[in-house]
C-alpha cells in the first residue's frame, strides 16, 4: 500500500497580544509583520534616511538563548530607545506590529528567514537590519498583507527544512 506524506503544516502567526506567552522561554528566529499606515522618513543610521511608503514590512530578527524579551520590546506600547534599525521604524506612530512568525532554535536563523522572505518581497531595503551579517537586508516590503503573510509562512518552512 502506498503511503502519502502529509503536507507540512503552515506555521502559525501570532498576534502582538500573544507575545507575552510565546516570549517567556523563546530562543530562535522571528519575523515581524509591520503595517505602515502612511509614508514616513526613517533615519536608519549607517543605512541612511529612507522614505518608506505605506504597506507591509517584514523584519527578520533573532532572540537566541532565552532572549524572548526582544519580542516584547518590539510590540510594547512604549517608545524604544533606538538600538536596532527596526526600533527606528517601530518608533514611528504610523508603524505597528501586526503579527509575528517564530522559528524556535538554539542557532541563529534570521538570515535564512530573511532570505526566504526576500524571494517573495516586492523589494528589500538594502543595508537595513543586516549590519552584523552578510545579508543585503533584513527588512522587506510588500504592497499586500496577504503576500507578506504567505512569505513569512513559507520562509519559516524553508528555514526549518534547512535547519
Amino acid at each position: 500500500m502506498l503511503k502519502l506524506k502529509a503536507a507540512p503544516r503552515l506555521p502559525r502567526l501570532y498576534g502582538p497580544e500573544k507575545v507575552k506567552e510565546i516570549s517567556r522561554d523563546f530562543s530562535g528566529g522571528y519575523l515581524l509583520l509591520i503595517g505602515l499606515s502612511r509614508a514616513v522618513r526613517v533615519a536608519f543610521g549607517s543605512a541612511g534616511t529612507i522614505l518608506l511608503k505605506p504597506g507591509y514590512y517584514v523584519y527578520a530578527g533573532s532572540a537566541i538563548g532565552k532572549a524572548g524579551w526582544r519580542l516584547l520590546r518590539h510590540v510594547g506600547p512604549f517608545r524604544r530607545r533606538p538600538h536596532w534599525h527596526v526600533d527606528r521604524l517601530l518608533n514611528k506612530r504610523a508603524a505597528k506590529v501586526l503579527a509575528i512568525g517564530i522559528l524556535p532554535s538554539k542557532r541563529r536563523t534570521e538570515c535564512a528567514l530573511s532570505h526566504g522572505v526576500s524571494l517573495m518581497a516586492d523589494y528589500s531595503l538594502v543595508g537595513v537590519g543586516s549590519t552584523d551579517c552578510d545579508c543585503p537586508s533584513h527588512l522587506h516590503y510588500f504592497k499586500k498583507r496577504s503576500e507578506a503573510v504567505a512569505a513569512i509562512k513559507k520562509a519559516i518552512i524553508r528555514a526549518k527544512v534547512g535547519h
